[in-house]
């Protein structure tokens, strides 16, 4: 069957915008919204997205996660712009399409910057195992940039790819 150029114009299109950056990194994060939470149990969550942390009500960073999931019995105050957490019950998630752009095996100083705030929050909240930290990617051959991650000492974060994302919709 042969499609129409007026279909094929469309497809077309669709194509282009899901190649463009921030339409594929705003399905990612809508399909996380929609998978979420990966390992937290209990029925008591809600997600909050690219917002400040708190901490014992002290501002950890300027920087933010793409899509934080909570407890909502945890949560001392939360507004569009900023959660503060008083337990460590949560699931800290950075949205990347392609993983390679953000993890390398020369970790750019940006990169940096934005790892060292995860390690920050976690440094927070380790002493509690109910919480997680995660890249979430498109990519599916992930296993390089777990290594990579647990040679520059942020083994703690864990990666999701596009394998177990398709398997956790499929399910």
């Amino acid at each position: 069957m042969v499609i129409s150029e007026y279909d094929s114009e469309i497809f077309l299109k669709l194509c282009n915008d899901f190649l463009c950056y921030d339409i594929r990194g705003n399905l990612l994060e809508y399909i996380v919204q929609k998978l979420g939470p990966f390992k937290l149990e209990g029925g008591n969550y809600d997600y909050t997205c690219r917002t400040v942390i708190f901490y014992n009500e002290k501002k950890i960073s300027n920087f933010d996660f793409d899509i934080v999931f909570f407890n909502k019995d945890f949560v001392e105050h939360i507004t569009k712009e900023y959660i503060c957490i008083d337990k460590s019950d949560g699931e800290f998630i950075e949205c990347k399409t392609d993983i390679k752009t953000f993890i390398s095996e020369e970790i750019s100083e940006r990169s940096r910057k934005k790892l060292d705030f995860i390690k920050e929050v976690y440094n927070c909240f380790k002493q509690n195992s109910c919480s997680f930290f995660y890249i979430i990617t498109f990519r599916r051959e992930i296993a390089i940039f777990k290594n990579i991650l647990g040679r520059n000492n942020y083994g703690f974060i864990n990666i999701i790819g596009g394998r177990e994302l398709y398997d956790k919709i499929s399910l």
